[in-house]
């Protein structure tokens, strides 16, 4: 059956995305989805997702594309950068995410 992968999620070595690897796992499992409009839950406080310069949280999420997506990623993570480049520190920042780099340190 499909589990939650350890090595992600708060308190792992990798402490963001566990949730979205379970998801695809299901879907790839042969799961089936459903979206509903009802609000299931709430995050008021700050969140690891929204943290993009924290280092161990930067390569935790190029590590989750990379589990997802495996020799895909190559492809995603460039595009994953660019769908997402206001929110990087700067481009070489969002170029260290994409080429598996540590961030240049902030100015």
């Amino acid at each position: 059956g499909v589990r939650f992968d350890p090595g992600f999620g708060v308190g792992a070595p990798l402490p963001t995305g566990e949730d979205y690897i379970f998801v695809t796992d299901l879907l790839k499992a042969g799961a089936r989805g459903l979206s509903l409009p009802v609000v299931a839950g709430s995050h008021p406080h700050p969140s690891t997702g929204d943290d993009w310069r924290d280092p161990e949280l930067m390569q935790a999420r190029r590590a989750v594309l990379l589990r997802v997506f495996g020799w895909r990623a190559a492809a995603i993570l460039p595009l994953y950068a660019w769908r997402h480049r206001h929110r990087f520190a700067s481009p070489r920042a969002a170029l260290a995410f994409v080429f598996g780099r540590p961030a240049p340190a902030a100015a």
